[in-house]
């Protein structure tokens, strides 16, 4: 593993929601509603990696992922935690991750999310809220 790629996306992180289901003539449709905040995040996470010129990179190697979000301290909590205090409420870490790892596939950073093998992924309260991410390959 000689590559990595490490960016910063700022902004409050949002979870992948579940897809809604309706029924279409005889068929039935999933999809996620326009109004959904998912939207926005994805296409915060899909400008920042072509700012940075990671778009496109087509990796088809083993992918180790690292993934810290940065979530927002809220105002009752504002002077009993600190930067890097756990983050152990409701916004599970699996769906926040779920989101990342569809915008690395969509963007064609990586060619499939099946090469990530390996992991790491924290959820802390931080004055300056987004996602660290860092590939290596």
């Amino acid at each position: 593993m000689v590559n990595n790629l490490v960016l910063f996306i700022p902004g409050k992180a949002v979870p992948q929601p579940r897809h809604r289901v309706s029924i279409r003539g005889s068929r039935a449709v999933a999809y996620l509603p326009k109004k959904s905040p998912i939207h926005a995040w994805k296409n915060s996470i899909e400008s920042r990696l072509i700012q940075a010129g990671h778009n496109n990179k087509k990796i088809s190697d083993p992918v180790k992922l690292k993934a810290q979000f940065l979530m927002p301290i809220p105002a009752y909590l504002k002077n009993k935690v600190s930067g890097n205090t756990p983050h152990i409420k409701k916004i599970d870490i699996d769906n926040l991750l779920k989101a990342v790892m569809d915008v690395l596939t969509h963007t064609g950073v990586i060619v499939d999310d099946c090469l990530v093998y390996e992991i790491n992924v924290s959820k802390v309260y931080s004055t300056e809220p987004g996602v660290y991410i860092e590939l290596a390959w």
